[in-house]
């Protein structure tokens, strides 16, 4: 039991670590992203602000129960004269009162209201484009991330490439410094140069530390899950295979179109403001 256990987190440790191309990155973005979460959100909310606009031209019920214990009922008074010597005192209305109502209401025509329903097509539609444009967002965010860090490998593996060479040149130097060959002018000068170049060496791995956590931000991804990409320079193949990523949307203008969108809703908005004034045709039943 235990055996298996080991080879079941060995096998998830392995998976967790094996490296993502371009692709799998912006896979990962578009199903994990917080604001891909939102963006649902939105078209769940407009479609449901349709539901309640079809709501309203649904029979409207109302009912009303009412109970009145009078307590102490009201008293009229008779001056004297009129019917009696004396003034009379009167008693109205019973102690104990019920009343219910229950009413039926129905819109037949009511034009404010059915501008108001088109409205919330437009509304619909910019809840859709304003996903694909927050897919197409974080594409190119997660490509520029991507890429970042591997110029940031792609410059480490040069640096570990000089330091090679510069430490094999230090040892040779030093040898000669050893023999009189070579002054020790020379090996310091190569010393400073190869420190100069380790301290570089640093630097870029903190660069690539940084560049990782955008990654990871980019596409949704917390900051200690394991993240690797492949070494071993670009590839143009994986960058195309990505650019063909379905919705990536190139070329499509969807500011312009949320724009239009706006236009239409505006329109629709002031014919609904006109239309306010018009009467009304309805029905009720009590």
């Amino acid at each position: 039991m235990l055996i298996l256990l080991g080879i079941l987190l060995l096998g998830s440790s392995s998976w967790a670590q094996s490296p993502m191309s371009l692709k799998e990155c912006i896979d990962y973005g578009l199903k994990h992203h917080g604001m891909q979460v939102v963006a649902d959100n939105e078209i769940a909310t407009s479609k449901q602000r349709v539901r309640e606009g079809l709501a309203a031209y649904l029979p409207q019920v109302n009912g009303q129960v009412a109970f009145d214990d009078n307590i102490k009922r009201p008293t009229s008074i008779i001056p004297a004269g009129a019917f009696s010597p004396q003034e009379i005192k009167i008693q109205f209305g019973n102690q104990y009162n019920t009343n219910a109502v229950v009413q039926l209401d129905q819109v037949i025509y009511d034009r404010s209201m059915l501008l108001g329903l088109k409205i919330l097509d437009p509304y619909g539609d910019i809840a859709v484009i304003n996903k694909e444009k927050n897919e197409q967002l974080l594409m190119y965010g997660a490509a520029m991330s991507y890429y970042q860090v591997q110029v940031f490998m792609e410059q480490k593996r040069l640096l570990a490439e000089n330091i090679a060479k510069f430490d094999k040149i230090a040892t040779v130097i030093k040898l000669q410094v050893a023999q009189g060959v070579a002054r020790k002018m020379d090996y310091d000068r190569i010393a400073v140069t190869l420190a100069n170049l380790r301290a570089q060496e640093q630097v870029m791995n903190n660069e690539i530390d940084m560049a990782y956590n955008r990654l990871k931000n980019a596409i949704g991804m917390t900051l200690d899950t394991p993240l690797q990409l492949p070494e071993g320079g670009w590839d143009k193949a994986d960058a195309l295979d990505a650019r063909a990523t379905p919705n990536a949307g190139l070329g499509k203008v969807l500011d312009l179109k949320i724009q239009e969108k706006g236009i239409s809703i505006q329109e629709i908005q002031l014919r609904r403001s006109q239309a306010m004034y018009l009467p009304t045709l309805g029905v009720y039943a009590r």
